[in-house]
């Protein structure tokens, strides 16, 4: 009996470690004001460091702009809004380096390229996980996405010449959106729950990425819905910057970057 009491024990490592760093966390609740807060902070600090900022955050769009000519260039130019939707899923694993901005403007540390990657590099391990799983979402919207295509368009999607006037007005329009919203907001829940205050806390606290994850998803929850205003915002933010080919994403995506770290803050008091 000893024996197997100690096997129960010690079965599930992993998990006492998740629930431990719960636990001892102090997960604060938030207000509607807090949340209007954040966007003025992060304007603050973008105009603090505006040309880290405009380094950092120019990457996320830069590659939004190649895959779209890519897009073209193969005439696949009717994916680019479910690559405009699945973008925003990998938007934490972006922003690393921008949480890390934000933490050396608030704590008074040196800015510097070089001394903000490094700073990333060595937290590597524990952000290349979560950021392997916001990859898995993403590549799994994709799939998703191409197979909707599959299932209501004959195979593929509709030509760029006709592609409006056949989404608003083929019979298939309405299940596909359907279908294709409930979906996309599953995947976009669940994004946001294990990344929203993960990637700060991996960028600001040597913790694993079950840690943060677990971390992140308990905080979403406590301040559930505030976090579907905050998540709305962001959205329209993001979309709001993809619409000048992506190129208002340079100003935008840093500027929203900032405010989730100081939404962390809040978070994790």
């Amino acid at each position: 009996m000893a024996l197997l009491h100690r096997r129960k024990v010690t079965a599930f490592p992993m998990e006492d470690e998740m629930s431990s760093i719960v636990s001892v966390s102090s997960i604060n609740r938030i207000t509607l004001e807090q949340t209007g807060r954040w966007l003025s902070l992060g304007w603050s600090d973008f105009r603090r460091a505006p040309g880290l900022s405009l380094v950092f955050g120019g990457i996320y769009p830069a590659v939004g702009i190649l895959l779209t000519v890519l897009l073209h260039h193969y005439q696949m130019d009717s994916l680019v809004f479910l690559l405009a939707c699945g973008f925003m899923l990998i938007g934490p694993l972006a922003a690393t380096c921008l949480y890390e901005i934000a933490r050396r403007l608030e704590t008074g540390e040196p800015l510097g390229a070089a001394l903000i990657v490094g700073s990333v590099r060595r937290r590597g391990t524990a952000i290349g996980d979560l950021g392997l799983s916001l990859m898995m979402i993403f590549l799994a919207w994709l799939i998703i996405g191409f197979g909707l295509f599959a299932m209501f368009f004959s195979g593929s999607p509709p030509e760029m010449t006709d592609f409006v006037a056949t989404m608003l007005f083929s019979p298939a329009a309405v299940p596909f959106f359907a279908i294709g919203a409930a979906v996309g907001g599953v995947l976009a829940a669940v994004a946001f729950a294990v990344s929203m205050f993960a990637m700060p806390m991996l960028v600001d606290k040597d913790v694993t990425a079950p840690q943060a994850i677990a971390f992140s998803v308990m905080a979403v929850w406590r301040n559930r819905l505030n976090m579907i205003g905050w998540a709305a915002t962001v959205a329209v933010l993001t979309f709001a910057g993809m619409t000048l080919a992506f190129a208002g994403l340079i100003v935008v995506f840093p500027v929203v970057a900032y405010a989730s770290w100081h939404a962390y803050r809040d978070v994790a008091g």
